[in-house]
């Protein structure tokens, strides 16, 4: 139980510097949807290698929850936080980035998800 609570802390105070930091990083090239996309895929990876309990965002736009998590007046997560940091523009490049590169991992190694 410690191992879990300490890696869930590790992994909040990690996530805290990312948003702590995503203005300034991308504040100059706002329009760079790789680059906007790198920050997520820090958490949520860019194929099998996302961290563990993360959705993984491929081929999927997720634009929609993203404006409802930017939006929501009692932010539930951290994800909401997250959201904030962006424009709705950027929530709109990051979706597209996703949603144009690759396909679902599990898809490529025959794994049933729980929505089929």
């Amino acid at each position: 139980m410690k191992d879990a609570s300490l890696r869930i802390q590790t992994l909040t105070m990690a996530i805290l510097l990312v948003v702590i930091t995503i203005p300034q990083t991308y504040a100059a090239a706002p329009d760079d949807s790789a680059a906007l996309a790198a920050s997520c895929a820090a958490c949520h990876g860019t194929d099998t290698n996302r961290a563990e309990g993360f959705e993984n965002l491929l081929g999927e736009n997720h634009y929609q929850d993203l404006i409802e998590m930017k939006y929501r007046s009692n932010p539930e997560s951290i994800m909401d936080w997250v959201a904030r940091t962006y424009t709705d523009q950027q929530l709109s490049h990051i979706s597209q980035y996703f949603k144009t590169h690759g396909k679902k991992a599990d898809s490529h190694h025959g794994k049933k998800s729980g929505s089929h």
